[in-house]
């Protein structure tokens, strides 16, 4: 069951399309999987991405390798 909360999300500070949110399949009940659209003019390198669900925020410091 997705969450009933909006889930948005950022890479590089920019906003990001999230494309799926919801159940993890093969994983415990509770496990929330994300799939997220890199933006194209997003920074190169190590991007800081956030994922928003309602208010709750991801925490900061967790990185993607965008090429």
């Amino acid at each position: 069951m997705p969450p009933t909360l909006v889930v948005t999300a950022t890479v590089g500070g920019i906003p990001a399309e999230v494309q799926y949110y919801g159940s993890a399949p093969g994983l415990i009940y509770g496990v929330m999987q994300v799939n997220v659209k890199i933006p194209g003019n997003a920074p190169s390198g190590a991007s800081e991405i956030l994922i928003k669900v309602g208010s709750f925020i991801t925490q900061s410091g967790v990185t993607v390798a965008v090429q």
